[in-house]
């Protein structure tokens, strides 16, 4: 059982978890999920956007399949009397489907309707990246980076930081990466991203009930708090 924790949190709406359960590497079941959401609340979240892998080779989720699951979890938050928004999107594996699917103009889970959240291979940087940064840029979307800090091609230069900003992607840090969920080099470069100011989005990435006391740690950290003092994209988003 968790500790009464007394939350320092002022961001409403965490856009980045895995709450759908047999779909991905997130939680295992609806009772985990329910269990998450009411501590979300006690932190002080009045909303949360979860964020199934669409990932071909691993995680061949579709769009329609990921709302169906997802249905359920609505359900049970109304049924629940929880106040929790609960809104569907997707982390978008960088890839060629990934791109076709964009080009096609195929419908995309996106956060409110204009955010797309998208990550890479943990080595190197897609020859495709700027190709799809493009195209999603042209359809509309503000396209957001999914947890920056953990890619070795970002630590090995982080001066691609800064590229990103000046060419519209939008930068999503793990709030679990601040207290060194993900190790220390990517605990490090987490914590420097929020120095910088140059954060746009905070995300737990919660994947199992047992991140919860990571995210209250990170909570309490310094850089959580001055993230919070951000113009971060998270206030602009309604429960």
């Amino acid at each position: 059982m968790f500790e009464r924790f007394k939350s320092k949190n002022s961001i409403p709406v965490d856009i980045h978890s895995h709450l759908v359960p047999g779909i991905d590497d997130g939680v295992s079941s609806w009772e985990e999920s329910m269990m998450i959401i009411e501590r979300l609340l006690q932190l002080g979240f009045k909303g949360c956007v979860t964020t199934p892998h669409i990932y071909n080779d691993v995680y061949p989720n579709n769009e329609d399949d990921i709302l169906g699951h997802a249905s359920e979890g609505k359900k049970l938050i109304t049924e629940s009397g929880l106040d929790f928004s609960f809104h569907i999107a997707a982390e978008y594996y960088m890839d060629e489907i990934f791109l076709n699917k964009i080009k096609e103009g195929k419908k995309l889970l996106t956060i409110y309707e204009k955010y797309v959240l998208f990550e890479t291979g943990f080595i190197s940087r897609p020859l495709i990246f700027d190709e799809v940064v493009f195209e999603l840029k042209a359809r509309g979307y503000k396209p957001i980076i999914a947890h920056p800090e953990r890619y070795r091609y970002v630590l090995e230069d982080n001066s691609i930081i800064k590229r990103w900003i000046d060419e519209g992607i939008f930068l999503q840090t793990s709030s679990l990466s601040l207290v060194g969920k993900y190790g220390r080099h990517p605990m490090i470069m987490a914590n420097s991203i929020v120095k910088s100011g140059y954060l746009n989005f905070l995300g737990s990435d919660i994947h199992r009930l047992s991140d919860i006391p990571l995210l209250e740690k990170a909570i309490k950290t310094k850089n959580y708090q001055k993230a919070q003092n951000l113009s971060l994209e998270n206030y602009k988003l309604v429960p």
